[in-house]
């Protein structure tokens, strides 16, 4: 992969957007932080991140050693 680049604005309050190649991502708090909850909170966003990746890894193995999986379910508590 080449160079990577993501962009993260946030103008109002604490709602934010990111941005890399064509995707576009937001995150946000909760009321009962100052936020206006629109989006999931930046916590919620790693764990996302980090569940795509165990799921995507599990995949890629499974793949490679020629097994058939059809769904990976991943659930994070922090």
């Amino acid at each position: 992969m080449d160079n990577l680049t993501v962009t993260v604005v946030m103008r109002d309050g604490y709602y934010t957007t990111a941005a890399s190649r064509q995707h576009e991502w937001h995150a946000d708090l909760p009321e009962a932080s100052g936020g206006t909850d629109n989006a999931p909170t930046p916590e919620e966003l790693v764990m996302g991140t980090l569940g795509s990746c165990m799921a995507q890894t599990a995949k890629l193995y499974a793949d490679r050693k020629g097994w058939k999986i059809d769904r990976v379910e991943i659930q994070l508590n922090f």
